[in-house]
């Protein structure tokens, strides 16, 4: 979930080789609403956002990434892959699938919180989300909204040795 240029989706597509993988993206930069959401959510002083924030948004919001044609030609799979183009969670449009990974990069904390809504319960026992943004340095309420849908789930935390990244895993027995 959050395609922009299509990199990480291209290698997940290649080591997943023989599942479905379901691209969701705007593909035509971030909805109004969440951008005003999360400047005010932030809690950072203006200037503090003003770079970090408007910087990504300017770059998201007038270069969205990638098209959808040029995106599926970029995987080495794309008969494996659907393109779930609109804001989530209104892009799912009845996907009733189980998934054993789910990689989450979509910046703001509202779509990640729809997104662990929605995908938790799907995740196969034993399957894994990453949620790319966790330890931004600036949008802290997303390290907020993951923590609190863990602890209530019952989900596992296991950091990422990168910059910004967290995995939850499911470990108890479900779909």
């Amino acid at each position: 979930m959050g395609v922009n240029y299509g990199d990480t989706a291209k290698y997940i597509n290649f080591f997943f080789y023989n599942r479905t993988l379901y691209l969701f993206d705007t593909f035509e930069g971030y909805p109004q609403g969440d951008i005003e959401f999360e400047r005010s959510a932030s809690g950072a002083p203006d200037e503090t956002v003003k770079f970090e924030f408007e910087e990504d948004i300017w770059r998201h919001r007038y270069d969205s990434g990638i098209t959808e044609p040029d995106l599926l030609r970029k995987m080495y799979y794309p008969g494996k892959c659907v393109v779930k183009k609109g804001v989530f969670p209104e892009s799912l449009l009845g996907l009733e699938d189980c998934f054993a990974f789910v990689h989450i990069d979509c910046n703001f904390s509202k779509p990640i919180q729809d997104a662990l809504k929605y995908f938790y319960p799907r995740l196969a026992p034993g399957g894994y989300i990453c949620v790319h943004d966790y330890y931004h340095p600036i949008f802290s309420r997303i390290q907020a909204v993951v923590r609190e849908y863990a602890e209530r789930n019952g989900a596992a935390l296991v950091p990422v040795p990168s910059y910004e990244g967290v995995v939850i895993t499911k470990i108890s027995a479900g779909r």
